[in-house]
This record gives structure tokens, sequence and C-alpha cells, in this order.
């Protein structure tokens, strides 16, 4: 565990080098690139369990939740759509932990694979 964060912390460094420009474009990279790889990180470690826990609620307060099997196949609609939501958000954090040194171009289009950026 040690090893993995003095891994990511070393990525963090050697990828929030300024790239070639004024001062101002490479403060701005800079702020970009580890805000994207603060949201690549986040969403691996909690995309998958709060995509289930939210879709799964949303399945039990729903507007045909009104009996008890409704209720029932409501959660468990919710669990396979919230493991499915959760695969995609958790392989968005990824692509983005992975390419977050990577220059953007314009610096401005850094925008989440997905809506909303985290689901916490």
């Amino acid at each position: 565990m040690r090893r993995m964060v003095g891994v990511l912390m070393a990525a963090a460094v050697l990828g929030a080098a300024p790239v070639m420009g004024t001062e101002d474009e490479a403060g701005t990279y800079v702020a970009n690139a580890g805000w994207k790889l603060f949201r690549g990180l986040t969403n691996v470690a909690t995309g998958m369990p709060a995509e289930i826990v939210t879709r799964a609620g949303g399945g039990i307060s729903g507007p045909h939740a009104t009996t008890i099997g409704s209720t029932v196949t409501g959660f468990l609609t919710g669990i396979v759509t919230g493991i499915a939501y959760g695969v995609v958000r958790t392989g968005s954090g990824i692509a983005d932990v992975a390419t977050f040194p990577l220059p953007m171009v314009p610096l401005e289009d850094n925008r989440p694979l997905v809506e909303p950026e985290f689901k916490l």
C-alpha cells in the first residue's frame, strides 16, 4: 500500500511539471493536470460503490415503488444499473489517471468523460 501511494505521489509530481510557454499557461496546465489526477483517483476509488448505492436507492424511492414487489424489482434493477454505470465511471477515472500529465489543447478543454464529474 505504501509503495502504491509513493508511486502515485511521484507520478503527480512528475506529471505536474510545467509545459513550455508563458508563466500563466504553465500555471493553468499544472492546475488542470492536478485536478484531472484528483478527479481520476476519486472516480476510481468511489465510482462503483457510489453508483450502486445511488442507483439502488433511486429504484426504492422511484414513482413506481408502490408495492413490495415493485420496490424489490426497482432495487435489483438499480443494483444492475449501478454496476454498469460504476464500470463506466471507474473506467473514466482510470483514463483520467493515465492521461493527466498529457497537455490539453486548449487548456480549458479538460472535461470529464462522464457527468457529473464526481458521484459522492
